[in-house]
């Protein structure tokens, strides 16, 4: 075997550290797998011929003509698999997205209401079931410029006249699949629980700009 020229040698040290210091800021190869990983970000009910077109692909889809709800239009979903108002032909889904889009994606509280200072003063302005204008200016308001894009976080009222918090996926970010999402639906809550019962800590587990107001059964 030939002795290799000392220039050789130290371009394989130079390319070596450069390696390692690559390493030490992006963290090992493994980690990088787990960062890209999926996880179950909510459940959702799905009129049955949506969900049969999901599962065909496992994409989330919307449909075109979908009316706002309380914090604007999109794709909802809740904290657990449990406590729908059922409605005639729906299903019952899952919903995972990419870990590290998920940590990315702006997210914030949409209280019932707030305060608005104005020149006048402190005014009060009702957020649910607002228009979509009176919504994004209060995300800016939190500090999230990419308005339109901010994963939205609620209170919900559940079908036992409790409350429990929801999750709006904004239309825009369900058809450009900004997530990477996945989702599959069943027929009965009773499948989907068979896959899923994890119930999931978005408080916990996210950043979320603003709170989400007192619980509004104590109201």
């Amino acid at each position: 075997m030939k002795l290799q020229s000392k220039s050789y040698f130290s371009t394989l040290v130079a390319m070596s550290l450069l390696f390692s210091r690559a390493q030490a800021v992006l963290g090992k190869p493994q980690d990088w797998g787990f960062w890209h990983r999926r996880e179950i970000i909510g459940y959702a009910m799905i009129h049955e011929s949506r969900a049969t077109v999901i599962n065909e692909k496992n994409e989330l889809t919307i449909h075109p003509t979908v009316v706002p709800e309380q914090i604007g239009a999109g794709v909802y979903l809740i904290d657990k698999p449990s406590g729908w108002y059922v409605e005639p032909d729906a299903w019952f889904c899952v919903v995972k997205a990419k870990k590290n889009k998920m940590k990315k994606a702006g997210k914030v509280w949409i209280p019932e209401s707030y305060e608005q200072r104005t020149p006048d003063g402190l005014e009060p302005v009702t957020l649910w079931n607002s228009s979509e204008d009176v919504l994004l200016k209060y995300i800016k308001y939190r500090g999230l410029q990419k308005s339109s894009e901010a994963l939205r976080f609620s209170w919900a009222k559940n079908v036992d006249n409790s409350w429990q918090y929801q999750m709006l996926i904004p239309t825009a970010v369900v058809n450009r699949n900004d997530l990477d999402v996945w989702a599959k639906c069943w027929k009965t809550e009773e499948e989907l629980k068979k896959y899923s019962a994890e119930v999931i800590n978005w408080q916990g587990k996210y950043n979320i700009r603003g709170q989400p107001g007192p619980d509004p059964s104590t109201a």
